[in-house]
């Protein structure tokens, strides 16, 4: 089973998430806003992100969110 972290950060709150390469992180944004690497996300949004790099989340306001890190999408079906 992936990795489950829940985050609940206040208004103007830096964030950096570091996971290995090749990694992809699914995240939902339950309320509040925050951007991603400068994208940013509203309540109730999600998104999936190859990893490269660190995410730098930053709260544009209050901001409860999950988020999983999932292996590389292969592209694969498993059995």
């Amino acid at each position: 089973m992936p990795p489950v972290y829940r985050y609940e950060l206040e208004l103007d709150r830096e964030l950096t998430v570091h996971s290995a390469a090749g990694r992809r992180i699914f995240m939902h944004l339950t309320r509040g806003s925050l951007t991603v690497n400068g994208t940013r996300m509203d309540g109730k949004d999600q998104k999936h992100i190859d990893i490269d790099r660190s995410l730098v989340l930053q709260t544009v306001r209050h901001a409860d969110f999950v988020h999983i890190d999932l292996p590389e999408d292969t592209g694969e079906k498993q059995g």
